[in-house]
């Protein structure tokens, strides 16, 4: 199994979750090239960037039958891999990021920084806190980060606000031109979604289930944007029944 980690936090955003799925499967937790700790810069900001990424990853670790868990700008980076490399993936379990078709609905905030460039330039300036701070007031229902993590994701982000933000650049466009091929993947799906989630709306995993040929859809309940943290039990709970049994 490979997590991808989401944004703007690290790999240790699974901490909850960690323990229970190690004892069930071989995980390697992966920060994305220009997120967490990996080393990155703007080139890196769009899901076929990280797609490649991911593709050189792979060949160079020489991993095969990959369960692939992508949240939030992971899912963007497991879709393009898929749909533009020959892959290595036996499933693909993804969910509050981009690639889902139908209106991709989003908070206002997010919508901003993509229309934009004057929002990204004054976020950038304003640096890692702000956009730690925003994805943990309105990502969380029940999870809160503790010091371990916040340190972790202050140290990731410090400096480097002004390159992740070029994420949400032509971010609409982005998404649509995974949106519209998505259909193609016939690869064994989970789409989990939080069902409170206010940043990525859930409507967005209603259109991606129904726009995949083999995929199961997973609504966590009381959890939100970050819902692998908010539920971090029925999280793994799900990741191991889909890697073990579901996704055959």
């Amino acid at each position: 199994m490979v997590l991808l980690s989401p944004f703007p936090e690290s790999i240790l955003s699974f901490s909850g979750s960690w323990k229970a799925l190690t004892e069930k499967c071989r995980v390697i937790a992966i920060d994305l090239p220009g997120f967490g700790a990996s080393e990155g810069d703007r080139s890196d900001m769009s899901p076929n960037a990280q797609g490649a990424h991911l593709a050189a990853i792979f060949d160079e670790l020489d991993l095969h039958n990959i369960h692939l868990v992508g949240p939030d700008v992971g899912m963007g980076a497991a879709l393009a891999y898929v749909l533009n490399h020959t892959h290595r993936v036996k499933s693909l379990a993804v969910g509050h990021g981009v690639g889902a078709p139908g209106p991709f609905k989003l908070a206002f905030m997010i919508n901003m920084l993509a229309k934009f460039g004057v929002m990204r330039f004054v976020t950038g300036l304003l640096g890692a806190g702000p956009l730690i701070a925003f994805s943990s007031k309105l990502g969380s229902i029940r999870h809160r980060a503790n010091a371990k993590q916040i340190d972790d994701y202050k140290r990731s982000y410090s400096g480097r606000a002004p390159e992740v933000v070029y994420w949400f650049k032509d971010f609409r466009s982005k998404a649509t031109a995974l949106a519209d091929r998505v259909k193609k993947i016939d690869i064994p799906t989970l789409v989990f979604w939080g069902e409170l989630d206010v940043l990525f709306d859930p409507s967005n995993a209603i259109h991606l289930d129904a726009a995949l040929p083999n995929s199961k859809l997973h609504m966590l309940p009381e959890a939100g944007h970050l819902a692998w943290a908010d539920q971090p039990e029925l999280f793994a709970n799900m990741i191991i029944d889909w890697v073990q049994a579901a996704h055959n």
